[in-house]
Order: structure tokens, then sequence, then C-alpha cells
């Protein structure tokens, strides 16, 4: 994680970097030191910053100058513990059927209004197949249906929901 100094009029470089620490964590001398003349980049170990609640919390920065000067200051640090909440996991996986067609398969946690296209190269929608409100569970699709006039080719699934929309990539291998 890369934290930008900015000191208060003198010169960024009078800092010892080595002496830097972020809310007691040292910074990580193997990362690169960046000075730009009105701050310092350096680079802090990412785990023991993160392992705090989600959300914007207050830091505490120390380090000390060239002439032996301690100094301190404050930055706001946001952290997002574990990314995607339940509901906006991932829910879209395509795999290959036994007779060459594509298998869509939707899990969702909970029911919602759900979106899924298939796309061409050319990003036009060659299918609509669902555009309702689907209940919890998985669901899967076979697809080109049988009939549907779908050339050989590579093709996108876009599935859209109110909180994340995914996309995957698949081929048609022959005509159906």
């Amino acid at each position: 994680m890369a934290g930008r100094i900015t000191t208060d009029g003198w010169d960024p470089q009078r800092i010892l970097t080595e002496t830097l620490t972020l809310d007691d964590v040292a910074v990580d001398l193997s990362g690169p030191v960046e000075f730009d003349g009105l701050s310092v980049t350096v680079k802090f170990p990412r785990a023991p910053l993160a392992n705090r609640p989600s959300g914007t919390c207050e830091v505490v920065l120390r380090g000390q100058r060239d002439d032996g000067a301690w100094f301190s200051g404050t930055a706001t640090l946001t952290v997002n513990r574990g990314g995607l909440n339940q509901e906006q996991r991932k829910a879209l996986k395509i795999a290959r059927s036994l007779d060459g067609r594509t298998l869509i398969m939707v899990s969702l946690q909970r029911a919602e209004q759900v979106r899924l296209d298939v796309i061409d190269l050319q990003g036009r929608v060659v299918e609509r197949l669902i555009d309702a409100t689907l209940p919890a569970g998985d669901h899967a699709l076979a697809w080109p249906r049988a009939g549907g006039g779908v050339v050989r080719g590579s093709y996108f699934v876009r599935l859209q929901r109110p909180e994340l929309t995914e996309a995957g990539k698949l081929q048609v291998v022959r005509p159906f």
C-alpha cells in the first residue's frame, strides 16, 4: 500500500524514510521511495493496516528528519474488508455441455431482478435469455437453443443485477 506524505513547508527529502511508521506499522523498505519535490511516496505493508473493520479511520504517521527532529501527523485510511458482500458475489458461471452447447449458470443468494444477454463481438445483443425476477437458487440455461440460427464464433454473456454486472466469454464451435 502506497502512502504519500506531504510536509508543511519543509523539504520532504529530509525525511529518514526508514523511521516512518503508520499507526506503529513500519515502512516497507523493499518498496520504491519517490520524491517529487513537494512530497514523498513510500510503501507500507498492507496486511497489518487492513486488519481493521471496514470503513474510514484516522491513523498516525510518525518519522524523523535528518536533523534529528521527530514529526507526526494524521492520515486517512480506508479499509474495504471482504470486498463484495454476499449478495454481490459472482453469480455467473459458464461451462460446455456434452452436446456442444454452452451451459450458462446463474446462482443467486436471494431473489432479484436479472437480465441475461448473449452479445456478439460488435456489442450487439444476439439474444436476451432472461429479463425477470428470479428466485434464490441455481438456474441453468443451454445456449444456443436448437434451431436458433447461431453461427460459429465467439460471444459474451452479460448478467446484469441491481448490485453487479458480470460478463463471461463463450465459444460456439458448430452452428446451431
